[in-house]
């Protein structure tokens, strides 16, 4: 196909059985190397995280960045807690202050090390989507003692529900001074209610700019996660999430991701 989305999954008459293939038209055709084995309706499927053992996650978290960083700035999560869309995250009795922050997640495609944001593009696999758990009253703590947000995203968050590859969204780029900029519909919800509207198009980070940060120290390996957002200012929301809310993100032509918690 011109445009392909990827993607992982479980036939549900076949559980604990992972599968790759390729989305288009509403049906997943499935894939072993590069041979077509078969072919499944949407409804005979459960989608599974479209990166099973991710090497690193990076966030670029637009409310943290240092004014005088020459750079977009990071820091780690946990990417052994990632985990496919549609899943119940529970969370340990000690949280009962969280949020659920949504990303735009870019997969990088290869090794990359000391390299020009200018070159990067080139370097993504894809793009995808991120609902991750945060307990806020760790993240605050970290914030005011400056000793990092890692342990507040602990938790985990769920990824997919699969990856669309930049030429598919070739329409969309807005501007490429700094790597291509996507306007993007993003719509966030709580229990199937909307709540906030944002686009892509208002990140400050581009996925080339976050590629070529990424690997200015460290070395950026293939499949590495960079997830830049929130997508949504939370902070605009009133209230606290609550054990059972389901958290939905639905980006235009990225798809919809969603998870609750226990």
């Amino acid at each position: 196909f011109l445009f392909v989305k990827l993607c992982r999954f479980e036939l549900k008459n076949d559980p604990g059985k992972a599968r790759s293939g390729m989305v288009h038209s509403g049906r997943i055709y499935e894939t072993e190397g590069a041979n077509a084995v078969g072919v499944h309706l949407a409804e005979a499927i459960r989608p599974l995280s479209p990166i099973p053992h991710a090497p690193s996650l990076r966030f670029f978290h637009t409310g943290y960045q240092p004014s005088e960083a020459e750079m977009p700035w990071y820091f780690f999560g946990n990417a052994a807690g990632v985990f496919g869309p549609s899943q119940v995250i529970e969370l340990p009795d000690s949280v009962d202050f969280f949020d659920i922050e949504p990303y735009l997640v870019v997969i990088s495609a290869s090794d990359i090390h000391r390299a020009d944001p200018e070159l990067l593009d080139d370097a993504i696999l894809g793009y995808t989507l991120m609902l991750q758990v945060v307990d806020r009253n760790l993240d605050r703590l970290g914030n005011r003692h400056g000793v990092g947000f890692g342990p507040s995203r602990d938790i985990g968050g769920a990824l997919g529900p699969v990856i669309t590859t930049p030429e598919e969204l070739d329409d969309f780029v807005v501007d490429v001074e700094n790597g291509r900029q996507l306007r993007l519909e993003v719509v966030y919800r709580i229990n199937g209610v909307e709540k906030a509207r944002s686009n892509l198009e208002l990140l400050p980070i581009t996925g080339a700019q976050a590629l070529a940060s990424a690997s200015q120290n460290g070395h950026v390996k293939t499949g590495d996660l960079l997830a830049i957002g929130p997508l949504i200012d939370l902070s605009d929301l009133p209230g606290n999430l609550t054990r059972g809310d389901e958290i939905s993100i639905a980006v235009e032509s990225l798809g919809t991701l969603s998870i609750s918690t226990s």
